[in-house]
């Protein structure tokens, strides 16, 4: 047994302790570098992920808002024609009114004359039976 010679020794020097610093210091950063290249990989997959899932979105949007465009422009072209038929409407029923106004003026007038000349016979109904009672009065029996 005396013929084996340790090759390290018991104690450490100070080289001997830099040294596996810097060997524990130089994997640190090697594992640092791999997990650093990881991070960046995972983090570039979920970028195009969520790039792809935000695209997506608004293509939907889009869609949604370009359908909602075309259903307003279908309302707006319908109230649009409503609104022409409406002023047509419009225009006739004045026409009617205007008739109907002076329908009902003439009606009104004729019934006017009507009552007029009502009153002017009885008046003269009355003159005449005034008259008669007066003459049958003068006249012996």
């Amino acid at each position: 047994m005396a013929g084996k010679k340790k090759s390290t020794p018991d104690y450490i020097t100070k080289v001997i302790f830099k040294k596996e610093i810097n060997r524990l210091d130089a994997k640190i950063d090697e594992a640092t570098n791999r997990l650093d290249a990881k991070i960046e990989a995972v983090e570039k997959r979920l970028d195009a992920k969520i790039d792809a899932a935000v695209q997506s979105m608004k293509d939907y949007t889009d869609s949604r808002f370009n359908q909602l465009e075309l259903r307003m422009d279908n309302l707006e072209a319908r109230m649009d024609k409503l609104e022409a038929r409406m002023g047509r409407m419009e225009g006739k029923l004045d026409m009617v009114i205007e008739k109907l106004d002076s329908s009902v003026r003439g009606l009104v007038d004729l019934i006017e004359r009507s009552i007029g000349n009502q009153l002017e016979l009885r008046q003269q109904l009355e003159n005449h039976e005034k008259r008669i009672v007066k003459l049958e009065e003068r006249t012996p029996s």
